[in-house]
């Protein structure tokens, strides 16, 4: 019995670090830092030291090919990043200096997504981070960590503050999103912080178009405010009581006051240029003045908690965004403030907000040093390569891959004029692209390979697993749309219809509310929103949704499990596998059922990439005008076989079914989200129900359907063409 509870406990434990590895492929930030960790085979090199073994920074790197003698700081910010996440574990070694470095967890922030009584909200910030000139700079991270240099400047040839001057539609997301993160953040400040009551002059430090100084000067009409930033800066900035805009370079000169005032400015820009804007500030100001600064602090260790990642994200964006940014320790801001002359530092927290912090193990190393340590969490067992070559790592490059990203930038065009957000992209459909595009089609096929041979394993309820990029994307287009701030208006628990919802919309789509209908119900998946079930006056029923907050996650499946608990395939003698790929699931089936003659029938530029298999063969052609006939056909996609078969064969289908209701558990996230993945990238894609499968069935000439067993979410299903 202890054996039994013993292999039980084992195989929830893989279940869980499964689910957990798979939640690391999508994302913004997440995925392009696990994509350069895979790239620089950094999970590789940990495994390699050993069962349980700890690796620095440094010791990591002096195993890479990199030229870049600031490796080693940038891979730690990496690793800080994948801790918080749990991808690693981390613990702590102080050394002669009394230093810390860090071990290294996640949990995303998610909030105020519908305007407050300011008419702000967080969403111009999520539009900004996610913009196509701050998201192409990612894929130049490994490029800067081999080589040095800043991800931002690679991919525009200029850093970030020169660029908005040159590109007028970023520089209006820019600024619109620090004012709105600005005015909330702000007006939390004014209530706690009181550093501002008896001041008659203050002068804001690359202050932008003037939000900060024109809330705080608001507040206290008693105070004159000088706004100061760059020429191209302050030329869109308004007119506000009390407030003077002067342009300038703060790196050059600052203006005099008895106060100055920075927020969020040090973190974009590394210690020499930091220590020259300090010593400005000091130049600047009386001997009884002060500069009041506004910045986030890392602890020391590698915390495994929600602030930590916060900071630990926004941490690898200034890294890869803007001059030597970087996040500092409260030692790094008492050695900036020292070294330009300031006599000392003292905190106010602008935040009811507590850190929730771990314990270290602190470890010192031969030269008593405190250096921090990494070692692979289990999770990382699908990131490494296993016994067969493979890791999930290929599926994080297809999905972060630019092809499949650019396509979301044209969601919200989708919904209002029709069209797939793929072909609206690139010219033509996913299929297609993949025969004109060799470097994807390599990627397409390694992800496929590598990942087909891992087993998926059924859904744990204790961690989440989600496909970042789609839920930021996906909740981007609805923010766009103003569906939120619709559902909002129309009153405390009130439900609308998608038809309600795109009524407001202004669109040339006809099909605008189905596509919407989509969206929400992704987002009822991850409690976004809330929905209920109405029949309308017609008999049918019609989903309704309404406000909730935000979380959950996603299984996807794969061969081998389905191998384990269906049985379908013991008596059969040849079989068809349609839109098989490169032929990995078919060797699959083969390889356990070796009288099986197996054909894999895929277009001609996807099977001519595909390696021989033992009792295998490639044809090549178009399913939709025809399909090789044999005993029994399988795919993974639900295709008109039906003339294909002899009256006794079966088509064998593997497919999520979608519940009737927009429902918000673990199962109906995951499915939701490759929903939406189909809608924009192939043509007409679309997940189905129960009775969407049924009415395809018949008209397809299948007497029936058969259910024969559940598989990581996806269901094994057998289309009889005789009862």
């Amino acid at each position: 019995m202890d054996i039994i509870q013993t292999k039980l406990n084992d195989s929830i434990e893989d279940d869980e670090d499964f689910l957990f590895a798979m939640q690391l492929i999508g994302g913004s930030v997440l995925p392009m830092v696990l994509q350069t960790a895979s790239e620089l085979q950094v999970f590789e090199i940990i495994a390699k030291a050993g069962p349980g073994a700890y690796l620095s920074p440094k010791e990591i790197a002096s195993q890479l090919p990199t030229r870049n003698p600031k490796s080693p700081v940038m891979l730690d910010r990496m690793l800080r990043l994948l801790t918080s996440y749990s991808v690693l574990a981390s613990m702590v070694e102080t050394n002669g200096n009394g230093e810390a470095e860090r071990m290294y967890g996640l949990a995303p922030v998610c909030k105020y997504l519908v305007s407050n009584q300011d008419g702000v909200s967080l969403s111009p910030l999520m539009f900004l981070i996610q913009d196509k000139t701050f998201m192409g700079s990612w894929y130049h991270l490994k490029d800067a960590f081999i080589e040095g240099g800043i991800p931002f400047n690679k991919a525009h040839g200029v850093h970030a503050f020169e660029y908005p001057g040159i590109d007028q539609r970023f520089n209006e997301v820019f600024n619109k999103a620090m004012f709105n993160h600005t005015t909330i953040i702000m007006n939390k400040i004014l209530e706690t912080y009181k550093g501002f009551e008896d001041l008659k002059e203050l002068v804001d430090v690359g202050g932008g178009i003037g939000t900060t100084i024109s809330i705080i000067t608001s507040k206290y009409p008693t105070i004159k405010g000088v706004n100061f930033d760059l020429p191209h800066v302050i030329e869109h900035a308004q007119t506000f009581l009390g407030v003077k805009h002067v342009g300038g370079d703060m790196f050059k000169c600052v203006p005099k006051g008895e106060a100055i005032f920075m927020k969020w400015i040090l973190h974009d820009w590394s210690d020499e240029y930091c220590l020259k804007l300090l010593k400005n500030c000091y130049d600047s100001l009386p001997s009884d003045g002060k500069l009041i600064v506004v910045e986030a602090i890392l602890p020391e260790a590698a915390e495994k908690n929600v602030a930590a990642r916060g900071l630990c994200q926004i941490d690898l964006v200034m890294m890869t965004q803007n001059p030597g940014g970087k996040e500092r320790t409260d030692k790094e801001f008492d050695a900036l403030a020292v070294k330009a002359s300031f006599a000392g530092i003292r905190k106010n927290s602008a935040s009811s907000q507590q850190l929730l912090r771990v314990n270290s193990i602190a470890n010192t190393n031969e030269n008593g040093q405190v250096e921090r340590k990494y070692g692979l969490t289990p999770a990382c067992k699908y990131l490494v390569s296993n016994e067969d070559g493979v890791s999930l790592s290929p599926l994080i490059f297809l999905l972060q891959d630019k092809i499949f990203m650019d396509s979301w930038y044209h969601l919200k065009d989708a919904v209002l004029n029709g069209g797939i957000p793929f072909n609206k992209a690139h010219g033509v459909n996913a299929f297609e692209y993949s025969g004109t595009d060799q470097r994807f089609n390599e990627i397409f096929n390694k992800a496929m390979r590598k990942a087909c041979w891992r087993r998926y394993v059924r859904v744990s309820s204790k961690r989440r697993i989600d496909f970042h990029e789609v839920l930021p994307m996906v909740l981007q287009a609805a923010i766009e749309l103003q569906v939120l701030e619709i559902i909002a208006k129309a009153g405390l628990g009130v439900y609308l219809s998608p038809k309600e919802i795109a009524s407001q919309i202004t669109t040339r789509n006809p099909e605008s509310p189905v596509l919407l209908d989509r969206i929400m119900r992704l987002l009822t998946s991850y409690s976004v929103l809330t929905s209920v079930l109405e029949t309308s006056e017609n008999g049918q029923v019609e989903r309704m949704y309404g406000l909730a907050p935000v979380c959950r996650y996603l299984v996807s499946n794969e061969d081998w499990k389905i191998l384990e608990t269906y049985k379908g395939f013991e008596d059969v003698k040849e079989l068809v596998d349609v839109g098989g790929g490169i032929g990995s699931t078919i060797s699959i089936i083969t390889s356990k059922y070796r009288t099986i003659k197996g054909i894999n029938f895929d277009l001609l530029h996807v099977i001519e990439s595909a390696p021989t298999f033992p009792g295998v063969e490639h044809v090549g052609g178009d399913m939709f005008k025809c399909v090789p006939k044999g005993e029994e056909i399988f795919m993974k996609l639900l295709k008109n076989c039906s003339d294909s078969l002899p009256s006794d064969g079966k088509l064998i289908v593997v497919e999520a079914i979608l519940p009737e209701a927009a429902e918000n558990d673990v199962a109906a996230r995951g499915l939701c989200q490759i929903d939406l993945f189909t809608m924009t990238q192939y043509p007409r894609g679309k997940e189905r129900t129960d009775r969407e499968f049924e009415a395809l069935a018949i008209k397809a000439g299948f007497a029936g359907i058969s259910k024969i067993c559940y598989v990581c979410n996806y269901w094994v299903m057998e289309f009889y063409k005789d009862i």
